[in-house]
């Protein structure tokens, strides 16, 4: 293994495992929440929650007009200091801007809204509170996107146990103590929001400064508005099914399915999100260094195998996770589990092909790719779930998750070579794919015992791949002195005391 691979996976794992904290701890109250909702909500209740996120997650893409992306991209066109700041105070002004006007303009129509989204107006006051978060969630996100790219990641990871202490605390108010169900997690959504603003807002504005440049926020919009219309692409992939389930079946079902599909996320949430963090900008910043683009190849492949151990752990033990921790009205979640996770590794290989385009700027290609993408969802998702209901939505994501990426790797590779390591990655796939289907066929009439043995034939996938030389020997090496470290600071913590 070359000094520069070390290195380079050095600066990625640092930040990526804060990141995965921090990523962590910003989700982790809808995962802890989870047997708490299913004791108190009904299914029909979790699906009116997940459309009110989903809704307000599309409308967010529109309102913040790819801001956030190009604040990412344009930082690095500057060596100052002070133009750097200078980008991020112009995005601050702007979602400062937009959330204001977005929020009067749309609160007054919370029961049009509410009728069109959800089949009936009772739940405009759920919007409202939903519009409040949203709009502060467009300045709260531009502050996340400055610490990522000033490498701030404990900083970040802060904010966000911050404000999963605050959300936490009035979920249990609210849904627990006093009851009041989908309005309750809204509102303690939004009172976290509200506290982490306060703090974060001005702290960020003593740094970097509060000025406006207009051909600047003209140069960041022109990058940015693509960018909108391939967001809209990528949502509709990832949400559309949730309405089609709402028209073609029922409330009751969009909200199992809504369950199963954020179990199929816990993969990527903790694993894909937060390597991507890092990912992306750590690309920009080593643009055109042949050495650096060989190294990110291997990274690849070992991130390819750590997100396919993880996806296929859930994907195996899913069906009796569900059973042990959820209330039974929501025990046929599982089912989606393992094909919603499988779309979202394929998937994962996106941000891999992509980057030639983004480093190109040629965003309107990966509006074009995104918008085909949601096309083809949107016809799949219309004769698979009429006919297979949560089945087809699942199936319809697979194959939405397969072709994204290849149109990725098609045009993206004409702009700027991706180099891959194919068969590792062959080799990672469809041992994973093997171990998952042999787990399945494991079933005692003992949940823990199931977990005990599914685990197992889980943890062989790394043996497997062992025997297969995916890793190299200087990798091999390099794992075992990092293990021999820990276990030499645990011995040390122990003869201390």
């Amino acid at each position: 293994m070359k000094k520069s691979l070390i290195s380079e996976l050095k600066v990625i794992l640092k930040h990526s495992t804060t990141y995965s904290i921090a990523n962590l701890l910003s989700r982790m109250v809808s995962f802890i929440m989870i047997p708490i909702y299913t004791r108190f909500l009904t299914p029909a209740d979790y699906g009116i929650l997940e459309l009110i996120t989903i809704s307000l997650s599309m409308l967010s893409i529109v309102i913040s007009s790819g801001i956030t992306d190009a604040v990412s991209r344009f930082f690095f066109d500057y060596k100052n200091i002070k133009d750097k700041n200078k980008v991020i105070s112009v995005g601050l002004i702007s979602f400062i801007a937009l959330s204001a006007v977005s929020f009067a303009f749309l609160s007054p129509i919370n029961g049009f809204l509410s009728k069109v989204l959800l089949g009936s107006s009772e739940y405009g006051s759920f919007l409202v509170i939903a519009l409040g978060y949203m709009s502060l969630s467009f300045i709260l996100e531009l502050i996340f996107a400055y610490f990522r790219v000033t490498h701030q990641s404990l900083k970040l990871t802060l904010s966000n146990l911050g404000g999963l202490v605050v959300s936490l605390s009035f979920n249990i108010l609210f849904v627990v103590v006093l009851q009041i169900g989908v309005k309750g997690i809204l509102l303690a959504t939004l009172i976290s929001q509200s506290l982490q603003v306060i703090v974060l807002l001005p702290m960020t504005i003593k740094t970097v400064g509060f000025r406006f440049d207009f051909s600047l926020f003209k140069e960041m919009l022109s990058f940015g508005f693509p960018i909108i219309f391939s967001q809209i692409g990528h949502k509709i992939v990832n949400l559309s099914d949730r309405y089609f389930l709402r028209s073609f079946a029922s409330l009751a079902e969009t909200g199992l399915y809504s369950l199963g599909y954020k179990l199929g996320l816990l993969a990527i949430t903790f694993v894909g999100a937060p390597f991507n963090m890092i990912w992306t900008p750590r690309r920009f910043e080593c643009f055109g260094d042949e050495e650096a683009e060989n190294n990110f190849s291997r990274i690849f492949t070992l991130f390819i195998f750590v997100i396919s151990l993880v996806g296929l752990i859930i994907s195996i033990l899913a069906k009796d996770l569900t059973r042990l921790i959820l209330a039974k009205e929501f025990w046929e979640s599982y089912k989606v589990v393992p094909i919603i996770t499988l779309s979202y590794i394929f998937l994962s290989f996106h941000s891999h092909f992509s980057i030639g385009i983004l480093i190109k700027k040629k965003t309107k290609l990966l509006a074009g790719i995104n918008i085909a993408t949601a096309i083809l969802n949107l016809i799949l998702n219309y004769f698979l779930i009429k006919t297979y209901s949560i089945w087809g939505a699942a199936v319809a994501t697979l194959i939405s998750f397969i072709f994204k990426p290849s149109l990725s790797y098609y045009y993206s590779n004409k702009i700027y070579p991706i180099q891959m390591e194919t068969t590792n990655l062959i080799k990672i796939l469809g041992s994973a794919i093997v171990i998952y289907i042999i787990g399945s066929f494991v079933e005692t009439n003992n949940t823990l015992l199931n977990i005990g043995l599914k685990g197992f034939i889980g943890l062989s996938y790394v043996l497997i791949l062992y025997v297969m030389h995916i890793f190299t020997k200087e990798e091999i090496q390099k794992l075992k002195d990092l293990i021999k470290k820990l276990i030499a600071k645990i011995s040390f913590g122990k003869t201390k005391k």
